[in-house]
């Protein structure tokens, strides 16, 4: 089966939860980050009483939890043989600006991946332009044009567990996903499993065709995936402008994530230990829309 089948076929699976879920989460108490906004801009000043909270559609009683909860950022990287050195540059340099962005207990940790996925650096040690390129140079000559952006992302999830911190995936890529080892479905219940929201940064279009002979599927599967990816997790995908440099995007995406608001409830007229939850997240009177993860595994 060609990888874009196999996205292709991954996709369906998202809508719906498996019936033996793999990953599952403690359930005494459930926590939402939620954005919410009108007209494209977050809306400030709301409280508890101005979201309406329904767990497998029974509405919950929510309390809302202080805006001073760290932040754990995983930046994930891609300079894969598509991505241009000029790119990989500015992806470094947009990375260790959002360390200027941090506020005591907050973190970022950097991820690069072709084939493979590594760590690269972290906090205030983030990685200098020409560090990045030469592990981009490494991991190109090992991968052979090949791209694991899926293997990637679970990576950075699996690497952020602190339970007392917000979450967030900050992940640049221009869609393409020809070797990773697990599916999208998985990624997904891993992000939910672990609170963690998906936020994408995908390239221009122009640039999506790389070397390896593989269609530029991200303009339909590979877009696709990402917005699927981001929906179910409460993230959002933004598209870079040519020639519009990153680090404003990424500080943009990081002021955007704190204006979050983190509700919490206790699960209320509902199973519990009975697999998948449904999450559904409104302002009341409506008037606004909200970002927010779809669900929860109730153990």
């Amino acid at each position: 089966m060609s990888r874009r089948l196999a996205l292709l076929c991954a996709l369906p699976l998202l809508a719906a939860p498996a019936q033996q879920p793999r990953f599952r989460a403690a359930t005494d108490v459930v926590r939402i980050d939620v954005l919410a906004e009108r007209n494209g801009r977050p809306l400030a000043g709301l409280t508890a009483a101005d979201f309406v909270v329904r767990d497998n559609d029974v509405v919950q009683r929510v309390t809302l939890l202080s805006d001073a909860v760290p932040v754990s950022v995983a930046v994930v990287l891609d300079v894969s043989a598509s991505i241009t050195a000029n790119q990989i540059a500015d992806a470094a340099r947009a990375t260790d600006a959002l360390r200027h962005g941090l506020r005591p207990g907050d973190s970022v940790t950097a991820y690069a991946f072709a084939a493979d996925a590594r760590a690269v650096a972290s906090d205030r040690s983030l990685a200098t332009p020409a560090a990045l390129q030469a592990l981009a140079a490494d991991l190109r000559h090992a991968a052979g044009g090949r791209t694991a952006f899926l293997d990637a992302v679970q990576m950075a999830l699996l690497n952020r567990a602190v339970d007392d911190e917000s979450r967030l995936v900050l992940a640049l890529t221009d869609g393409r996903d020809n070797t990773s080892g697990i599916d999208a479905r998985t990624v997904v219940e891993t992000a939910l499993r672990r609170g963690v929201s998906l936020c994408f940064v995908a390239l221009p279009s122009d640039q999506r065709a790389g070397p390896t002979g593989d269609p530029p599927v991200i303009a339909d599967v590979g877009l696709r995936l990402l917005r699927v990816l981001a929906d179910r997790t409460g993230g959002r995908v933004v598209h870079l402008e040519r020639s519009k440099p990153l680090g404003p995007v990424f500080e943009a995406i990081l002021r955007e994530y704190r204006q979050r608001y983190i509700l919490s409830f206790e699960p209320t007229g509902v199973g519990k230990g009975d697999g998948w939850h449904r999450l559904t997240v409104a302002l009341k009177g409506g008037g606004g829309r909200v970002h927010a993860r779809d669900g929860y595994w109730s153990r």
